[in-house]
């Protein structure tokens, strides 16, 4: 069955939900593709091939839902007895009783936890069902659909619940012997009326209402009784004594016995849980020194320490001298390393970027302009793009034309061409009714008059479109971004009107870069271009993202030009590249150093000399397949009060359950631990603790960031992957009321800002490849 294909199928029999996951196991082996992305796109055309939703259902179960050995079976008796007229129906296959997991709706509490499928349940579901089919004559057979499936999960779980109910009442040697025949009746169905009736009604559990196990419990109470009626009559001390030693050595055998093996199971916790974060710790150490070295060359975020943005053009030239060094990191082989160096040296081309959507001060702009066109005079191959001021409710209209104004005359005093007007319109089509942001908004195209007639930047593809850029994606209010402060004085809880109205977004900045970079008509590949984007006036970040995201979509092979990024910050503004320089490092780790291969695993692995075995009991007994240890209640009450051995076996059992709830409360406090399947003296897994922090809330109530003082926070120590001594631990800074917090989760990902009490969010851009 494993070498026929779809289509050879379809031609000699209907195929069925085992040929059909088959066929995406497969694809899933040879094109290294994610299994359920094949059943999807797999579900997209099951019309051409007139599939049911039954059988839909039975191929997502087959996938998903069931294990290895539940798939060989189902296959086998598919395979012996067929599917048209055989035990299981593909509606019964792809029934939700035949999942793991799931669970019927249940009106008690109690119930409802416990009537969940395990893999034994449905293992016992299938063996049901066939043992079922098979009792029956030929003629009366019927094939099971998906409602014979549901009533048989609620009578097999109903089963097992009785057993483990029957299991803390008996010795684990009794209970074994009484296993077998309960299990053989019930293949049977002699005690689906009564376990069917249990389930329904949902009474308290109680194992001797079915009238099998009142068998069993009245046969064990009546066998303890006649010997016991047997040896009172001959030897009633000395049975009772040689029965009281044999049972507290066992009992001080099974003592020691928890006791070793509750110390070695914490230690290993403890010391599984310190090797995580240790290595969690180191990891992204590593991560944020490479993230350091690849943001000099390809994502700078300077600070002018003096002489404001006149320093801009030195510190312009100084970062393309660092990106041509880096070059051989970048080029994967010699060619592309000839073809970088020729393009950095001959026709590099950079873009300064001019965003004024939030107007600065009349002096920023001033100064913003003077170092932009100091860029642009130096080649043809340099440019400006210019954002006009967006207006806001709160400004007039005369207030933005004169800025608008003031703009216009600071770039033609400067010697460069404005003529390069382009109109940009948002796509509305998913915009709220409330939302009264401007649907269009203007940029310009600047170049040196100098270079009027050579500058290839006016054959861009936003000037064959008739200067305009159409369906730029408006981002939502609840996507946009607070501008990023280090100073946690300085941040903000709510952006303002006019920090609303200028945000644009990562894929509308972008767009524009797109239609002001692609589009020339030239016989050379956009590939071998390099374009560094300068970003003079820095707010959101988000022409940092677009230029990040072009970047990434070079190095995944597209036709895009290489494009680096820097921008500059003022000594007035340390605050906001602190701010900025985190959060793009958040977004490194994240995105880009999750994906490298010297990253390694978000966690390390352990080996099975890590496990701590359950140690085989002669008295106690394990509870199902947890590390939780019990003393049957036979047991327990082994001796009655008359007994002259009562009172010594009473304080033995009270002593032997204080070890037991050690354990038992070690394991209920103990988050993220797993035990295995099978018997009880299996090994125990220990994956670590839950580090995932992925839950702000329950991070805010842990850190009891309302509880610290702000007065006692040094703010040197803020920096990504620091923490405040005496304040949280390890995680990073904890501060007063309604403000922000940087913060390093466990998991190795570092966010670079949370804002508390008002929103939470990180960053993510979408750069998949490999540096």
């Amino acid at each position: 069955m494993r070498n026929i294909t779809m289509s050879s199928a379809l031609t000699r029999a209907k195929p069925n939900c085992f040929i059909h996951f088959h066929q995406i196991e497969r694809k899933a082996k040879i094109h290294g593709a994610d299994a359920m992305s094949l059943m999807e796109s797999f579900q997209k055309g099951v019309v051409g091939f007139q599939l049911s939703p039954a059988e839909r259902s039975a191929t997502c179960n087959l996938l998903v839902h069931m294990t290895p050995a539940q798939r060989v079976h189902l296959a086998k008796i598919g395979s012996t007895y067929g599917m048209a007229r055989g035990p299981f129906s593909h509606a019964a296959i792809g029934s939700k009783g035949m999942r793991t997991g799931w669970k019927p709706q249940c009106e008690s509490p109690w119930w409802q936890e416990r009537m969940g499928n395990t893999t034994e349940t449905v293992d016992l579901i299938i063996d049901r069902i066939l043992k079922a089919w098979q009792n029956l004559p030929s003629g009366l057979r019927k094939t099971a659909e998906d409602a014979t499936v549901l009533h048989t999960q609620k009578v097999v779980r109903t089963f097992q619940l009785h057993l483990e109910d029957l299991q803390s009442q008996l010795p684990a040697e009794a209970f074994a012997a009484e296993k077998a025949k309960l299990m053989e009746a019930f293949m049977l169905g002699g005690m689906d009326d009564a376990l069917k009736q249990q389930a329904d009604a949902q009474p308290v559990l109680d194992c001797s209402t079915i009238p099998e196990f009142k068998a069993v419990l009245e046969r064990q109470e009546s066998q303890f009784v006649i010997a016991a009626a047997n040896k009172r009559q001959e030897l009633k001390k000395q049975l009772e004594s040689a029965t009281f030693l044999s049972l507290m050595e066992d009992l001080k055998h099974d003592k020691d016995k928890v006791s070793t093996f509750a110390t070695k199971l914490q230690l290993a916790r403890s010391n599984w849980g310190q090797a995580v974060q240790a290595y969690k710790r180191a990891r992204r150490n590593k991560g944020v020194e490479r993230i350091t070295h690849l943001m000099r060359s390809r994502l700078d975020i300077k600070l002018i320490q003096e002489n404001g943005l006149v320093d801009l053009p030195r510190l312009y030239n100084l970062f393309k001298v660092t990106a041509l060094q880096d070059m051989p990191t970048i080029a994967a082989d010699a060619t592309q390393w000839a073809k970088l160096v020729r393009v950095a040296c001959v026709s590099r081309e950079t873009l300064v970027v001019l965003d004024f959507g939030l107007s600065p001060n009349l002096t920023d702009m001033i100064k913003c302009v003077q170092a932009a066109e100091n860029i642009a005079h130096q080649s043809p191959n340099n440019a400006i793009l210019v954002r006009y001021p967006i207006k806001y409710t709160s400004q007039s209209m005369a207030t933005w034309l004169n800025f608008c104004r003031k703009i216009e005359d600071k770039l033609l005093s400067a010697g460069l061409d404005i003529e390069g007007s382009i109109s940009a319109t948002f796509d509305l089509s998913n915009t709220h009714g409330n939302d009264k942001r401007e649907g269009t908004f203007m940029i310009r195209l600047c170049v040196s008059s100098a270079f009027q007639e050579t500058s290839p930047w006016l054959s861009c593809k936003a000037f064959t479109q008739h200067r305009c850029i159409n369906n730029v994606p408006l981002i939502p209010v609840k996507d946009m971004q607070l501008i990023p402060q280090a100073d946690l004085t300085k941040t903000k809880e709510h952006l303002s009107p006019a920090e609303r109205a200028a945000q644009l977004g990562p894929r509308a900045c972008r767009q524009v870069l797109e239609a002001v970079l692609l589009g020339r008509a030239t016989s050379d590949s956009c590939r071998s271009r390099r374009v560094v984007v300068v970003d003079a006036c820095p707010t959101f970040g988000d022409w940092m993202a677009a230029s990040w995201g072009l970047h990434a979509a070079w190095l995944q092979g597209e036709e895009s030009p290489c494009v680096v990024y820097m921008s500059a910050y003022t000594s007035d503004c340390a605050s906001q590249h602190a701010g900025m320089k985190a959060r793009v490092q958040g977004m490194l780790l994240d995105e880009w150093w999750n994906s490298q291969v010297e990253a390694g695993p978000s966690e390390p692995g352990h080996t099975a000399e890590e496990a701590v075995e359950k140690p085989e009991l002669r008295l106690l007994a394990w509870s199902g397949d947890q590390c939780r240890v019990q003393l049957p209640s036979m047991a327990r009450n082994k001796f009655e009060e008359e007994s002259e051995f009562f009172a010594q076996w009473d304080a033995a059992c009270v002593s032997t359950e204080g070890i037991m709830r050690k354990l038992n409360d070690m394991n209920s406090q103990e988050t993220g631990t797993k035990t295995p399947s099978g018997p009880p003296s299996g090994p125990v897994d220990l994956p670590g603790p839950d580090l995932s922090g992925e839950s702000v809330t329950s991070l805010k109530a842990a850190l009891d960031i309302e509880a610290v003082d702000q007065s006692s926070i040094n703010t040197a120590d803020v920096h990504p992957g620091c923490k405040i001594q005496n304040t949280v631990p390890y995680f990073g800074v904890g501060q007063n009321k309604t403000t922000s917090a940087f913060f390093e989760p466990p998991s190795g990902r570092l966010w670079s800002h949370i804002q508390i009490n008002s929103r939470s969010w990180r960053h993510s851009f979408g750069l998949t490849g490999a540096l």
